[in-house]
């Protein structure tokens, strides 16, 4: 995933050397239109891989990077499906990614985990209810989501994912552990 807020550049040298240990990039998922100030350097950086998006977010984000398609693209693999975000006005997904018996639920904006930060950017961060605590935070639902009680119900029903053991927000810490990932993600769902 791509972000403005995160991150301003590619990974540092040593990171993105161990990201292509892995194997060939072949896909570049820019999640929505407020992230993708990194895709054309990552595109740039593996020019062979497809640039894919969100239908709603390519006329954002072909202003930035060249866009091949949308998530359709993405081969069937079991070990990874994409949903679209119930009541997600902007069509955020939720990658379910699976190894052996253990599922992680891969988020953008829709889960934030921030710590209380310090400062003055901390305070605006504070004020607008970004951080504290995993959850759907204020700014989102008024700016993507057109339908809670459905958001609030996937979340729900994604706490029961099978073996669910992490959850990765986009925003924030990783939450890890076989009873706390769904506890955490029930939590969340209330948030919505």
């Amino acid at each position: 995933w791509s972000s403005d807020v995160c991150s301003s550049d590619l990974l540092n040298e040593a990171a993105q050397r161990e990201v292509d240990a892995w194997g060939h990039v072949r896909f570049i998922v820019v999640p929505n239109a407020w992230h993708r100030i990194d895709a054309a350097r990552y595109a740039e950086r593996y020019p062979d891989a497809r640039v894919v998006c969100p239908d709603p977010a390519r006329k954002g984000v072909s202003k930035k990077v060249r866009v091949d398609g949308n998530l359709s693209l993405i081969p069937a693999d079991p070990a990874l499906s994409c949903e679209s975000v119930a009541g997600s006005r902007i069509e955020e997904q939720v990658l379910i990614v699976r190894s052996g018996a253990r599922a992680s639920l891969v988020f953008c904006d829709t889960v934030f985990n921030l710590p209380r930060i310090a400062g003055f950017k901390g305070w605006v961060y504070g004020a607008i209810g970004s951080t504290g605590a995993p959850k759907v935070t204020p700014l989102l639902r008024v700016l993507s989501i057109n339908d809670r009680p459905a958001l609030r119900a996937h979340l729900e029903s994604l706490a029961a994912t099978p073996g669910l053991h992490r959850i990765v927000p986009g925003h924030g810490a990783v939450i890890e552990g076989a009873t706390e990932a769904p506890a955490v993600m029930r939590s969340v769902a209330a948030t919505a």
